[in-house]
């Protein structure tokens, strides 16, 4: 490809006028694919024939925009329907200057998914000219770089409501249950009648999990995140889990973590282990959550400290075993739950704790690779 300046012989390229709105697409086109939700690092290569306006582009270009992969708009009319409109006008400009200068461009867009998200595209493009100096195709890479709207998420009040219903469900559960083994040992119950009480509560037990950790629309599958910007994003849910009367402290590392890592899950372990610290402390104490990363960058470590009564050995161990509770109704139950999600996710749970000096609890996990 070469890049010569403009020559008097050269073609103009005729404006194309943007539409008003997005087309309606025929249905199974205008979908992402397979309900995917947009991730950053989303890229591929893309290339635009000036003679007949046909636009090409590679699979991971089309799920950056929310199609699926073999999926390309119908020349540059269709892409520019794919952009914000409030973006349109720029973008044509851009792309007109571009060809009729061939200079190439390095610019941002919004893009709006089928389902309404919006996320935002870098564009790398330069002019592809023929012999004589003409341009002859637009070429380039785009990448998904930030997500301004993911229609997938559930809206933040509601996450926050379903976090105080999770944890004051574990509450009432775990008093619930105390009543009914003591009715159990009265009664002289047998394993039968046990087992299937056992299992209404741990089916109860999954319900409250999945309240603390609601998003509408989510997947657990990992998905390669920046984690700094993703805690940040939690501060306003775990300080109302911690209610008005203690302090919440966030220690966020100076420079992005990425990671490939399943961030509900991460949300889900968080949400107790900040539930629980809130019942550990007194009114007036702080709750620290940090993240930072280890052994150069391969993991990273996300941490809860409380500066509340603490537990001895025998109590740590009593809490992380599902049912049992070291400090009344309802204590316990999340550490417990966070075990078993930690150990799904191949990480490694750590927990210091000693009476009247606190706990602190540290999940360890892989960092992974990059797509």
């Amino acid at each position: 490809m070469s890049q010569n300046s403009p020559t008097d012989s050269r073609p103009s390229w005729p404006r194309v006028a943007a539409p008003l709105s997005r087309p309606r697409f025929p249905s199974g086109r205008g979908s992402s694919p397979g309900g995917e939700r947009p991730r950053l690092g989303m890229r591929g290569n893309f290339r635009y024939e000036l003679e007949g306006g046909r636009v090409t582009w590679s699979a991971g270009v089309a799920r950056a925009f929310g199609r699926s992969p073999g999926w390309a708009p119908e020349g540059f009319a269709g892409y520019l329907a794919l952009v914000h409109p409030d973006d349109r006008d720029a973008s044509q400009a851009r792309v007109e200057m571009a060809i009729r200068s061939c200079s190439g461009f390095d610019a941002r867009e919004r893009v709006i998914w089928p389902d309404g998200s919006v996320v935002v595209v870098r564009c790398e493009a330069a002019v592809e000219t023929d012999e004589l100096g003409h341009p002859v195709a637009l070429v380039g890479r785009s990448r998904l770089v930030e997500i301004e709207r993911d229609a997938g998420r559930t809206p933040t009040a509601l996450r926050r409501a379903a976090a105080d219903i999770a944890h004051d469900l574990r509450n009432l559960l775990q008093a619930l249950r105390s009543n009914v083994d003591l009715c159990l040992l009265e009664s002289n119950a047998d394993d039968e009648q046990r087992q299937a009480i056992d299992g209404i509560f741990a089916r109860l037990d999954d319900l409250g999990v999945e309240l603390g950790s609601l998003r509408g629309r989510r997947s657990s599958a990992a998905r390669w995140s920046e984690l700094r910007r993703w805690l940040e994003s939690l501060r306003p849910i775990l300080a109302d889990v911690l209610g008005p009367d203690r302090e919440l402290e966030l220690q966020l590392p100076p420079m992005p973590l990425f990671a490939l890592v399943s961030t509900p899950r991460l949300e889900t372990c968080l949400l107790h282990l900040v539930a629980n610290a809130r019942e550990a402390t007194e009114e007036g104490g702080r709750v620290r959550v940090g993240l930072a990363p280890r052994a150069g960058g391969e993991r990273f470590v996300i941490s809860v400290r409380d500066d509340g009564e603490g537990m001895s050995e025998s109590s740590v161990s009593r809490a992380l075993r599902r049912g049992v509770s070291t400090r009344g109704p309802g204590r316990g139950l999340g550490l417990a739950i966070v075990r078993e999600t930690v150990a799904q996710m191949q990480g490694r749970l750590h927990i210091d704790s000693e009476p009247g000096r606190g706990t602190f609890v540290e999940m360890s996990f892989d960092a992974g690779e990059p797509e």
